[in-house]
């Protein structure tokens, strides 16, 4: 289903609407609740025996994503979780601090002496892709090839959410392609074991059980997608927010202890997700309306982080705002794996713009092209200028 470009670029606006309208709405063409609250989102969220996380058993045989961490629930979630926090959590997160600054510097050290450069392709995109391929230990040479794959992925999840069912062979071909390359990796890792990622969840063990061939191939999947899309749309969209908001970004400046408070802040007012997909497991009541077993539901986290009852003067972006209870990273026992990881690259790369690429401004005011899938908020291009920095070795 396509939707119309200017309300990828600025759902905002719509979402005002629905939380004083239709706060909980049910779509009849796509046979879906979408829920715009913060209240009734986050009770959603928390709710994980109510609303379970099984959207992709709807999932084509040639699509399956069964059995990751994003798509079971408890008690096997528990386990799974148990293991996969081991590899992100904060001590192995900030191990990585300075292989990501110099990852970012010499993507800026390309394009400094421009004067001009594309803040998405040139930094936004390489930077995470570089940093989840090292942590899954795959060839950043196929960088391109994780870009499609991850773009295939959420549109293919949006598809299903949506009751989308028109062909899209090039998806499948993707999914094909993916599973075959992480099959191709896994059993690699089972015979010569590395300090990646993958060698980890193919030779880790839960309750004396190792994941199947087929878990961890999944979960990489997963990763991959997870791991450079939504952190892509998070660098853009802060860059993008300071240069709408110059007093921000003087304040920034004068303040870089800041720089964390204005990633949060991002993920509040233009968050790289904008729905989270569940489904009813039993007969619940959200907002006056009873929604009933086996339907899907879309709880609506762009709507809600922008939702008056909870934020003052929602529709400012403000770097100082505390506190900033903000749903950008889910909640519940389904929080984003890797939220650590992407606030630690969203402030290395804002450091490292701050610091190489002064006099920022956009080449001109032309309208950005946005990321062509309502689930996700992003934009794919954003030409700026610059007064040309020095280079740096790092």
């Amino acid at each position: 289903m396509s939707v119309p470009t200017e309300l990828l670029r600025n759902p905002f606006t719509m979402y005002a609407h629905m939380r004083q309208q239709n706060p909980v709405f049910f779509h009849q063409e796509q046979g879906i609740w979408l829920v715009y609250r913060y209240a009734e989102v986050k009770a959603i969220l928390d709710d994980h025996a109510g609303f379970i996380n099984r959207m992709a058993d709807g999932f084509s045989d040639v699509r399956s994503l069964s059995d990751t961490v994003n798509t079971i629930d408890q008690p096997r979630h528990t386990q799974m979780r148990a293991l996969m926090n081991k590899a992100f959590s904060p001590r192995v997160i900030a191990e990585m601090e300075q292989s990501i600054t110099q990852i970012a510097h010499s993507l800026i050290d390309e394009v400094v002496e421009r004067g001009e450069c594309d803040l998405v392709t040139d930094l936004a995109v390489p930077l995470p892709v570089r940093v989840i391929a090292d942590m899954l230990g795959v060839p950043f040479a196929q960088r391109e090839k994780f870009k499609l794959w991850s773009q295939h992925l959420v549109e293919a999840t949006q598809q299903l959410v949506t009751g989308d069912t028109t062909p899209r062979p090039d998806i499948d071909a993707s999914f094909m392609e993916m599973r075959a390359f992480f099959t191709e990796v896994y059993r690699e890792r089972v015979k010569h074991p590395g300090p990646d990622l993958i060698s980890r969840l193919a030779t880790a063990e839960i309750d004396g059980v190792r994941l199947m061939e087929h878990e961890v191939v999944n979960n990489a999947m997963i990763l991959m997608a997870a791991g450079n899309e939504t952190t892509t749309h998070l660098i853009g969209n802060t860059i993008l927010c300071l240069l709408e908001n110059p007093d921000q970004f003087a304040l920034l400046r004068q303040n870089p202890a800041l720089i964390p408070g204005a990633v949060e802040e991002t993920m509040r007012y233009r968050g790289a997700a904008q729905g989270i997909p569940r489904l009813a497991a039993v007969d619940r009541e959200i907002g006056g309306h009873l929604i009933k077993a086996g339907t899907p539901v879309m709880a609506m986290i762009g709507s809600a982080n922008r939702d008056e009852a909870v934020f003052t003067d929602p529709e400012r972006f403000d770097v100082t705002r505390n506190p900033n209870p903000h749903l950008g990273f889910g909640h519940g026992i389904h929080y984003c794996l890797g939220a650590v990881l992407a606030r630690l690259e969203g402030r290395i790369a804002l450091s490292a713009v701050m610091e190489r690429l002064q006099d920022l401004a956009r080449v001109d005011e032309s309208p950005l092209p946005p990321v062509p899938v309502s689930l996700n908020h992003g934009f794919l291009s954003l030409p700026v200028r610059f007064t040309p920095g020095r280079r740096r070795s790092v």
